[in-house]
C-alpha cells in the first residue's frame, strides 16, 4: 500500500501541480463572458464592465490584471461581444484582444441554449529594462515580443434565468 501511494505521488502528482500563478477572477456569477463567449447572448442590453486586481499589494512586480469588455445584442438571437485584457508579472507583459459572437436558441418558457465563439491576438513581452544583462542565455528567446493568435469557444445552458 506504501508503494501504491508512492507511485501516485511520483506519476500523477506533478502533471497536476503547476508551478506558475494563474490569473484568479472571482467575478465569474457577474461577469461570465470573461471564461465563456456564449454568456454575452444573455444579456437583453449593452453592458460595459472593467476589471482591475493586484496581487499582493505592496510587493515589487506583484500580479497586475487589467480587462475590459463589451457586449452587445445584434438581434433577438445574435450578439456580439469585445474583450482586452493585460496582465503584467514580473518581468513579463501579456496582452490579449478577443472578438467574440454569440447565438442563441429558445426553447421558450426563459429556456435557451448560447453557443460562443471568440477570435483574436495576443502580445507577450519583456521589460528590458530590468535586466541588468542581456546576454544572459536564459532569456536569449525572449527578448523579442512574441504574437500569438487566442481563441475561445463555450457553450451555456439558460433554465429559467
Amino acid at each position: 500500500m506504501k508503494q501504491l501511494i508512492a507511485i501516485i505521488f511520483v506519476v500523477i502528482l506533478p502533471r497536476v501541480a503547476s508551478s506558475q500563478e494563474l490569473p484568479l477572477y472571482n467575478h465569474y456569477f457577474t461577469y461570465s463572458y470573461l471564461y465563456n463567449p456564449a454568456a454575452i447572448a444573455n444579456k437583453e442590453y449593452t453592458t460595459v464592465n472593467l476589471i482591475y486586481r493586484q496581487q499582493w499589494v505592496g510587493l515589487d512586480d506583484a500580479p497586475e490584471f487589467i480587462h475590459a469588455g463589451l457586449q452587445t445584442p445584434l438581434s433577438e438571437n445574435i450578439a456580439l461581444g469585445l474583450n482586452f485584457s493585460n496582465l503584467e508579472e514580473g518581468l513579463f507583459n501579456s496582452t490579449t484582444a478577443l472578438l467574440s459572437t454569440a447565438y442563441t436558441v429558445d426553447f421558450g418558457f426563459q429556456k435557451n441554449l448560447s453557443f460562443g465563439l471568440s477570435v483574436g491576438s495576443g502580445r507577450t513581452s519583456l521589460d528590458l529594462d530590468q535586466i541588468p544583462d542581456l546576454s544572459d542565455p536564459a532569456i536569449n528567446g525572449a527578448l523579442d515580443e512574441n504574437f500569438y493568435m487566442e481563441g475561445q469557444a463555450g457553450i451555456n445552458l439558460n433554465l429559467d434565468r
